[in-house]
Parts: structure tokens; sequence; C-alpha cells
């Protein structure tokens, strides 16, 4: 949470990548996680597809969920799996 809003799309090293990548990754793994157990998906389809296995931290046009939107679902996401 120390990272502030203008910097979560910036590359800590060339073709890392960005905190907003791995959020949002981390979010949609814990919907996959929910879907395993039974439950079902909670972030939008497009952070699916802008961010799932094989997306691009560099891509263009993908969604760019905000800091206190990956927070919440990070959030939601983990209850879901941890029940």
């Amino acid at each position: 949470t120390d990272i502030e809003e203008k910097d979560f799309d910036a590359q800590p090293i060339p073709g890392g990548n960005t905190p907003r990548w791995i959020l949002t990754h981390l979010a949609i793994c814990n919907d996959y996680a929910a879907k395993a157990l039974g439950g079902s998906r909670a972030c939008p389809r497009e952070w699916h597809a802008g961010y799932g296995p094989g997306s691009s931290p560099t891509a263009q046009g993908i969604p760019k969920p905000s800091k206190a939107e990956l927070i919440a679902a990070l959030d939601a996401g983990q209850a879901a799996v941890i029940g």
C-alpha cells in the first residue's frame, strides 16, 4: 500500500511486471482458486483477459483498475477462498 497510484504502471526493472499488473494478476488468481473450490469469479472478465496467463504489463488497451479497486478485490478474493 506504500506505492503511489501514479507509480502503478512503472516497471521496476526492464521487462519486469508493474505493480498494477502484479496486483491484478493476484486478484484474478483468487478467482481461479475460488472457482476451484466451488465458488465463482468476482473480477471483471476484462481483468482476466488483460492480466491473465501470457499477458503483458505493457499491453495497450487493458483496463487499469485503481489501487482502491485492487485492494478491495484482493480482500474479497481472499475472503472467498479462505471462507
